[in-house]
């Protein structure tokens, strides 16, 4: 359940999950202070995505997370989806905002959310 406070201005909670192209490591420098209006910055589990051989592996959850960290105090890994709606429900409250950012579909967990949120 959200909690009810009264706070200056809504938190932002990102959650984050780039395409294919924006988890190479060229891309690494343009995460640089990428996320400044956000509070928080969450990297979910990453969807498998093909790789091709010739070129390095793509970043990884826990790598991705690293590198902008650098820049953001504020982010964290949740490999687990369920782990991830939990942490969201119990660290948002009335009138903060979470974002999903990506090409995917998040596994069902922005109906989840809002589900979960409905019912509490």
């Amino acid at each position: 359940m959200l909690k009810q406070v009264q706070h200056d201005s809504p938190k932002i909670s990102a959650v984050f999950e780039p395409n294919s192209g924006n988890r190479q490591e060229e891309s690494i420098p343009g995460y640089d202070n990428a996320f400044t209006s956000a509070t928080k910055v969450i990297i979910p589990r990453l969807t498998q995505i093909k790789r091709d051989e010739n070129k390095p592996a793509p970043l990884d959850g826990q790598t991705l997370t690293d590198v902008i960290a650098k820049t953001h105090d504020n982010t964290k890994h949740i490999d687990d989806d369920d782990e991830l709606i939990d942490y969201i429900t119990e660290n948002t409250t009335e009138g903060d905002v979470v974002v999903f950012l990506g090409s995917h579909g998040f596994r069902g967990m922005i109906e989840e959310l809002v589900d979960k949120i409905k019912t509490e």
